[in-house]
């Protein structure tokens, strides 16, 4: 007759570190000793046969568990995150194993499974780190999905000959695998299967498998050979993805797909040989091509110099990226398309010549191209392709035609080299981060066609002198070398090199970040029509000193003086009701600000690392105070909470060593964590009658506090008060 152990309290205490399961019961119940986290050790009687599902889950102290021959099955999340236990043998009663059975068992070393188990389940074993060594029974036909991933002191597992189906990154992140040997059995392997085994230098594929499918072997970077049988039709995408010690791939005449990126960051593949008879796939002189020569898939990656044949038309993704010794490409006039990432980190490439006949150059084309010094973009050309000339830091010149009507995102950042750039009449938008980091770039021309700069498409370029706004454009005007809206009341981009700027007495708003980035910028005069600061406005201004704010603003949006080191007072208009996210956050010298009867909230991070703050008088109506608001402010000495505050956020005024005293009057419920946490001078504080809680760490390390009275239904963790080794808690 079944008996079922429900919950450890019907034998014993939850406390108990070592219990005695008494014979009478023949089941273990789903989550019996689950959270148990004293329990050292269990024992089972052989009357016992099955383990219910999370039946120990999250039992971190328990160190061995020895399971009888009778034991028949074992749950889903029976031992999850049992981190103290080492080592694990299933009898041969054992037929079945639930999915994420031993999950999360850190400590775990070693695992036996004797019994005619089919399925290894999903999640088996993941994330048992130190899990060496694995021996499975010759029963198993399926290693489910995920079931050793993140073993990654897994140097070894014996595959039986029975096995069928290796599931999805059934072994991924096996960082210490060296070698397997999969049976004839195998029919297939799945996705991702041995993804981020680093250290597995051979495999074989059985010759029953059709798919080798996506990322199967994706980061395997000791993997040197690897034998494709005649049976695989299809290699997916990202198969060898940075398979950095690949010498030679043989792809024999079964193969009639190819997955894009498949052999992607194969720095050392010197050469890929082709079946003479395959019929979609033609090799020659070790790069890949299609059987009709059109598309070129991949070159060695050990060349100096490569000719693409006259019958190329599109150069494929990848095709040529990695070739790190390639020093010149002849391109001829059949290519019409450059596709993703066709010549990505070819860091030796100092030049190439691109036909009259190319139509687009594709995302990341010549990304990380650090020698290319110059590029002629050709007539024939539509669209550059986003981040295509990302990290080419040498790139001086380029001359973009009017034939361009689309520059993709972030297609030139980064070119630190870059001088000047003139945008065509054809393109109608800039887009974000174009342009961005081009430290050396002083003049920009920009079309009366554009209608759109996106965000930061000039950030970074701490060099622009000047950005001129042709004549007839009906979005935009240039007046000074800055770009206002066409009637002058928003400011968009101010150039960078200034020191001192003045706004036209039309400008209501400045948009976010047009002062971004103007290191040199000491002194800016605003107009008293101006009514909005954008997000990032002045961010990064590091020599601003001064900044007198007009009476009519009413929005000073996040981190708008964001890391402006030298700015040491500001004078916060009646208007602003709000103190936004980082708006003052690493303002070094910022020693005093005025901040309006008006303003409600003060957010997160907003005077965070402002060094110089000595006091913070926050008028009556604040009501929140948010998160890292005060933090590692070192010259804050008092800080006046009003008794409108209601909400003080984390890390509100952590580390900041010279804040004497803190009157919270206010209705407060909970002091959240780390809220005053390293506040070494702090010796008196008053906690409202309304609290109810204080959070961990909350003033860890308030090393001068000796007293604090604490309402009586407040309550607390035990390391709340850490490293205060004078503080006496009285209750009121």
């Amino acid at each position: 007759m079944e008996k079922i152990l429900l919950s450890i309290s019907q034998i014993a205490d939850p406390d108990q570190r070592e219990v005695i399961i008494p014979d009478e019961y023949t089941k273990i119940g789903d989550g019996a000793f689950r959270g148990c986290r004293l329990l050292e050790k269990v024992v089972i009687p052989d009357s016992i046969t099955e383990i219910g599902e999370g039946a120990f889950g999250g039992c971190t102290a328990l160190a061995g568990a020895q399971i009888h021959n009778s034991v028949a099955k074992i749950g889903w999340e029976a031992f999850r995150d049992c981190t103290s236990l080492r080592s694990i043998k299933l009898p041969g009663s054992v037929t079945k194993i639930g999915g994420s059975a031993f999950r999360g068992c850190r400590s775990l070393r070693s695992a036996v499974i004797s019994g005619p188990v089919a399925i290894i389940g999903g999640n088996l074993f993941r994330d048992c780190g130190e899990l060496a060594c694995v021996k499975l029974p010759d029963s198993v036909t399926k290693i489910g999905r995920r079931a050793f991933d993140g073993c990654r002191s897994l140097a070894r597992v014996n595959i039986p000959g029975s096995l069928v189906i290796i599931a999805k990154r059934a072994f991924g992140d096996c960082e210490s695998l060296e070698s397997v040997k999969l049976p004839d059995s195998v029919a297939k392997i799945g996705e991702s299967a041995f993804d981020g085994c680093q250290s597995l230098a051979s495999v074989n594929i059985p010759d029953r498998v059709a798919i080798i499918e996506d990322g199967t072997f994706r980061d395997c970077k000791g993997l040197v050979k690897v034998d494709i049988p005649e049976s695989v039709t299809e290699i997916g995408e990202g198969v060898f993805f940075r398979c950095w010690a690949l010498a030679v791939v043989t792809i024999p005449k079964s193969v009639v797909k190819i997955g894009l990126s498949a052999f992607l960051g194969c720095g050392s593949l010197e050469r890929i040989d082709v079946a003479f008879d395959n019929p979609s796939y033609r090799g020659i002189d070790g790069a890949l091509y299609s059987i009709d020569q059109e598309i070129l898939f991949f070159a060695p990656k050990t060349v100096r110099a490569f000719t693409i044949p006259d019958t190329v038309t599109l150069i494929g993704p990848g095709a040529l990226s990695g070739c790190g010794s390639l020093v010149r490409v002849e391109i001829p006039d059949s290519v019409t398309g450059i596709g993703w990432k066709a010549f990505e980190d070819c860091e030796q490439l100092a030049g190439v010549d691109i036909p009259n006949s190319v139509t687009q150059i594709g995302d990341f084309a010549f990304r990380g191209c650090t020698s290319l010094e110059k590029v002629v973009i050709p007539a024939s050309v539509t669209e550059i392709g986003k981040m295509a000339f990302y990290g080419c830091s040498s790139l001086r010149s380029v001359e973009i035609p009017e034939s361009v009507t689309k520059i993709g995102r972030s297609a030139f950042e980064g070119c630190g080299s870059l001088e000047s750039i003139k945008i065509p009449d054809s393109v109608t938008k800039i887009a974000r981060e174009t342009f961005g980091e081009c430290e050396s770039l002083a003049r920009v021309v920009i079309s009366a066609s554009v209608r759109k700069i996106g965000y930061e498409a000039f950030g970074g370029c701490c060099s622009l002198e000047k950005i001129e706004v042709a004549c007839g454009s009906r979005r935009f005007c240039g007046v000074d070398g800055a770009v206002y809206s066409k009637d002058q009341t928003v400011l968009f981009i101010a150039p960078k090199t200034v020191r001192a700027f003045t706004l036209p007495a039309t400008v209501t708003k400045i948009a976010a970040r047009a002062f971004k980035g103007c290191e040199e910028l000491v002194s800016v005069t605003l107009p008293a029509s101006l009514t909005k600061i954008g997000e990032g406005a002045f961010e990064e201004c590091r020599c601003l000193e001064s900044v007198i704010l007009p009476d009519l603003v009413t929005l000073i949006a996040e981190a708008a003086f964001r890391g402006c080191d030298s700015l040491a007072s500001v004078v916060i208009p009646e208007g602003v009701t709000e103190i936004r996210d980082r708006v003052f956050s690493g303002c070094d010298s910022l020693a005093s600000v005025a901040i309006p009867e008006g303003v409600t909230k003060i957010g997160s991070w907003a005077f965070y690392g402002c060094g110089a703050l000595a006091e913070a008088a926050l008028p009556e109506g604040v009501t929140e105070i948010g998160a890292h608001a005060f933090e590692d402010c070192p010259s804050l000495v008092s800080v006046d909470i009003p008794k409108s505050v209601g909400s003080i956020g984390w890390e509100a005024f952590r580390d900041c060593p010279s804040l004497v005293s803190v009157d919270i009057p206010g209705p407060i419920f909970d002091i959240p964590k780390k809220a005053f946490k390293g506040c070494e001078a702090l010796v008196s504080v008053k906690l409202p009658d309304t609290l109810t809680r204080i959070a961990p760490d909350a003033f860890r390390g308030c090393t001068s506090l000796e007293t604090l009275s604490v309402p009586q239904a407040a309550c607390w963790e035990e390391e709340t008060f850490d490293d205060c080794p004078k503080l006496k808690i009285i209750r009121r």
